[in-house]
């Protein structure tokens, strides 16, 4: 009898033992599950302060800007604000790299002077409005290790910030995550979904606030209209032709001008509207100058005269008109 007892006894620590193996599997199978759930990126607040833009270049499409950027982080992180990319730069010169702890908040800053890439459309020139960016992402860090949260309460611009010609409308960061194709080779994550970075735009909205470029690139085509009205009170036909073929190429030669400083813009610019419009009156002076020639010649004078008058009336009211449309339509488009 005892040694029943004593193999029951044996039984029973033996299923307490392997229970006790099998429930010790378990968790250390489940517990990487539940560290790796619990694990959180660092989320670091960002801040940029505008001190500057310039070269503002549109044939290039590019802009330079100098700022400082600062990260606010809840513990240290090496290399957060000098590992940083920015994704649009064209040219980056860091400086003065600051990292200071605050009490429990790691505070780094740097001043950057950079050049950016910017599609510059020009369409509605002068009356174009643009929306600068600055994209912002770190150079090694994915979503699951780091994200951005910006400061737009204390991010701003300078006021006295001066560049000829444009104002600053409005300032703002937006924060989203950027997904990628690729994984970069990181060995922890799933090719077929590629990888996802925490992504800053700094973005800067600005308008014209001059006209005078403008003026300067529409001065010589109004002034080439103007002479070519006025040869309908010209009766010699070479005078008369020869003075529509200078204002011709006067036209032709700015338009390559205004190419070379705006750039090639992939829509049809207002300014080039106005270039193919007065060359579309200087054909019809064209025209007319021959049938005045020709009635010249048939003795029928008078009959020109009158022609020439009232084509005069007609090319410089609705010549105004036109310009008049195309230019409000395009400060109402922006």
């Amino acid at each position: 009898m005892g040694d029943i007892q004593s193999l029951g006894t044996l039984l029973r620590q033996l299923c307490i033992s392997s229970i006790l193996a099998l429930s010790l599997t378990l968790l250390s199978s489940v517990q990487p599950v539940f560290a790796a759930s619990s694990t959180q990126p660092l989320r670091c607040s960002l801040g940029v302060y505008l001190l500057s833009l310039q070269e503002l270049n549109v044939a290039e499409g590019s802009f330079g800007a100098d700022f400082w950027i600062w990260i606010n982080c809840p513990q240290k992180s090496p290399d957060v604000l000098q590992k940083m990319d920015f994704v649009n730069s064209k040219q980056i010169n860091p400086s003065l790299d600051s990292d200071q702890e605050k009490g429990k908040i790691y505070w780094s800053n740097r001043k950057i002077q950079g050049v950016f890439k910017h599609d510059w459309n020009v369409v509605n020139f002068p009356f174009d409005r643009h929306r600068l960016k600055i994209e912002i992402e770190h150079g090694l860090l994915d979503v699951d290790q780091l994200v951005y949260q910006p400061n737009n309460q204390i991010s701003t611009y300078q006021k006295n910030i001066g560049f000829d010609g444009w104002k600053i409308t409005k300032f703002r960061l937006r924060e989203y995550p950027k997904r990628y194709e690729t994984t970069y080779g990181d060995p922890t994550l799933d090719p077929a979904q590629g990888s996802q970075f925490s992504h800053v735009d700094v973005e800067i909205f600005i308008q014209r606030s001059s006209l005078i470029i403008f003026a300067k690139l529409t001065t010589v085509v109004y002034l080439a209209l103007a002479i070519s009205l006025a040869v309908y009170f010209v009766q010699e036909f070479e005078a008369r032709m020869g003075t529509l073929i200078g204002a011709l190429f006067a036209i032709v030669i700015n338009q390559q001008v205004v190419d070379s400083t705006l750039g090639k813009a992939d829509g049809f610019k207002l300014i080039d509207a106005i270039h193919i419009t007065a060359m579309f009156y200087l054909l019809v002076a064209v025209i007319l100058a021959i049938l005045s020639y020709r009635d010249g010649e048939q003795g029928r004078e008078e009959i020109a005269i009158r022609r020439d008058f009232l084509s005069f009336k007609i090319s410089a009211i609705s010549f105004v008109i036109i310009n008049l449309i195309l230019i409000g339509s395009a400060a109402i488009a922006g």
